[in-house]
């Protein structure tokens, strides 16, 4: 079967084109879009078709486990391997990017984190390894939490996190319901 490609037209006129069934929702972009009407810094973990998008309106700092991918993102994007981690461990997961690696890439005005990588088969619980690095004045968004493990990482963060959480709604391409969520420090509002 081929890659099912969409093209979406976003509220600011974008259009957003890639593989539904991977890309980001386009609501995540919309959301961000009118958090920070004057762009900001991403450290995005996972790269895809949305990464260009998001690059239009923001400075993209990606972490990808796909060298070949990693090759083809516009933006700053750095290889960074998969190897075992002990939250990945605890979860049963295969392990996460190598941590101190991570930690030489985060920027220093952060002012959001997208976790949509590595993939749900590889696992996303070893980002637990490195939130103290991480300042809790961003807004996190956690893609995929209509599937378990990604809703209880979501659920961890925002122990860990201590602000405001919401669960949004989206829809893939064929109607099928998908959820993402965004973390936001206390005093700012959600919507």
């Amino acid at each position: 079967m081929g890659q099912r490609l969409s093209q979406i037209v976003l509220f600011n006129g974008d259009i957003m084109a890639g593989d539904s069934q991977w890309m980001l929702p386009s609501e995540i972009y919309d959301y961000l879009c009118q958090k920070f009407p004057n762009g900001g810094t991403i450290l995005e973990f996972g790269s895809g078709d949305g990464t260009a998008i998001l690059s239009q309106s923001f400075e993209i700092c990606s972490v990808e486990h796909d060298e070949e991918w990693a090759k083809k993102v516009v933006t700053p994007c750095h290889f960074i391997p998969i190897i075992p981690n002990e939250f990945s461990t605890t979860h049963q997961q295969i392990g996460w990017y190598d941590v101190e690696q991570v930690k030489g890439v985060i920027p220093e005005d952060l002012d959001i984190v997208i976790i949509d990588g590595p993939t749900g088969t590889i696992g996303r619980h070893g980002i637990l390894s490195i939130v103290d690095f991480l300042p809790k004045s961003a807004i996190f968004i956690i893609d995929d939490v209509h599937r378990d493990e990604e809703l209880d990482l979501y659920e961890k963060l925002l122990q860990w996190h201590g602000g405001k959480g919401l669960i949004h709604t989206a829809q893939y391409e064929s109607g099928e319901i998908r959820q993402w969520a965004s973390l936001s420090p206390r005093g700012v509002e959600q919507t």
